[in-house]
């Protein structure tokens, strides 16, 4: 009987499958929790969405109600009581507040692209561990060339005409990357370190000189930005640092793009691919994730560099693990504003990172931070006294503060080896 039941329930489910695919749409639909107990309903609830607007009709005025708060350039609305799926009370807000790697103009868009850092690694957790650069920079150039095609396929598709004239214009992209700290711990380097922080400043430089040479080709191949006014570009500070070969080359050929290269948060995006997000630390070796959109509420989850280093090194799941795998709330704030501002140098839009603090963190701290980003040169900078998010960790901060302040050390050379 029991073979009977589970014959049965293949058959079903390979039904269910079949149906999805035909409909295109996701089979996980009807996982537990999920709002759709039949196929009948999710093609009733479809049905709500999947149409054409025919026409138009004026119906009348309705207030619409501003949320900006215009000193914190953020959106909040509150005051309002919800329901939770357990039917308790809950206070209901929206705040909402703008990344800061792509500072954009009026109606500008944001094309970016992710590169893993951590996948470019060779003999991970060795003394022989170095970076792939024939591979890197190969995967430096295309991502400039893909993100550049994403301008040119949309043309058209922009919902404004504002939208695609300013995309138009500057054909601004954000190449970017991931894995950073994964990078590091598989280089055997500790992020809050000096010399971590003085390689990924000749990693990120040298991905800045490829992805400007690989725009100055395409300017070549296919034309500048149509408002590319080369004396004025150049004269930005940014430049100043530039091989005086490919300054001329760009100035030669003009660039393809206004600005290349951002550092977001990648927070789904690096989730996906299992790495760590941005220039972030790694949040913690294990934790627990809240979601409310996936079929536990709550779940742990394990770094997957932690089970690559045990698995790698044949280690128990509770063996102590070396000091490259430094964790977000242990790290010394100080160094953390140094790693940021250091790879801001070569970033012509700017970074979003977040500096992980207890939640008793006094004000005073949090002031030293702000005005130590804002004298290393930091275009911005986010502080997170942590409480329990969709993340939870159990708390270990750091127990020592170094001095605020730092001697400055020239920008090293682009890294060969």
């Amino acid at each position: 009987m029991a073979a009977q039941q589970t014959a049965e329930k293949r058959t079903l489910k390979k039904e269910w499958y079949d149906a999805c695919r035909a409909a295109e749409v996701s089979a996980e639909m009807l996982r537990r929790g999920a709002p759709f107990p039949s196929w009948a309903a999710l093609q009733a609830a479809a049905a709500q969405y999947n149409h054409r607007v025919v026409s138009v009709e004026f119906a009348g005025y309705a207030d619409v109600y501003n949320g900006t708060v215009d000193e914190h350039h953020n959106f909040y609305v509150g005051g309002f009581t919800g329901v939770t799926r357990s039917g308790k009370e809950k206070q209901v807000y929206i705040n909402n507040r703008n990344c800061g790697e792509e500072p954009l103009e009026p109606y500008g868009d944001c094309c970016l692209g992710s590169l893993n850092l951590a996948v470019f690694v060779q003999h991970p957790f060795t003394p022989n561990a170095t970076l792939d650069l024939p591979a890197l920079e190969r995967a430096t150039r295309l991502t400039v060339r893909f993100l550049d095609d994403v301008l040119t396929w949309n043309r058209g598709r922009h919902p404004l005409p504002q939208q695609e004239a300013a995309a138009e214009q500057g054909r601004r992209i954000g190449a970017n990357f991931m894995g950073l700290a994964d990078m590091l711990a598989q280089l055997g380097l500790r992020y809050d370190t000096d010399e971590a922080i003085e390689k990924t400043e000749q990693i990120v430089q040298t991905l800045k000189l490829w992805a400007y040479d690989e725009s100055a080709n395409l300017a070549l191949e296919k034309g500048p930005f149509p408002v590319f006014d080369a004396t004025r570009h150049f004269d930005n500070p940014f430049f100043a640092s530039f091989p005086p070969t490919l300054l001329e080359k760009m100035r030669r050929n003009g660039l393809r793009n206004v600005t290349l290269l951002t550092v977001p948060p990648t927070g789904t995006v690096a989730a996906l691919a299992g790495c760590t997000s941005g220039i972030e630390p790694i949040f913690d070796l294990s934790y627990t994730r809240r979601s409310e959109s996936l079929s536990q509420s709550e779940f742990q989850v394990t770094h997957p560099l932690v089970a690559q280093y045990r698995a790698q090194h044949h280690l128990g799941p509770d063996a102590l693990l070396p000091p490259p795998f430094v964790t977000a709330h242990t790290i010394n704030p100080e160094k953390r504003v140094l790693m940021q501002a250091a790879i801001q140098t070569h970033i012509d839009q700017s970074l979003s990172s977040t500096i992980n603090l207890p939640p008793d963190t006094p004000v005073e701290t949090v002031e030293r931070i702000y005005r130590q980003a804002w004298e290393a040169g930091c275009k911005g900078i986010t502080v997170y006294r942590s409480a329990r998010g969709c993340l939870a960790n159990p708390l270990k901060p750091f127990s020592g503060w170094a001095r605020l302040g730092q001697t400055w050390k020239p920008t090293p050379k682009p890294w060969a080896g």
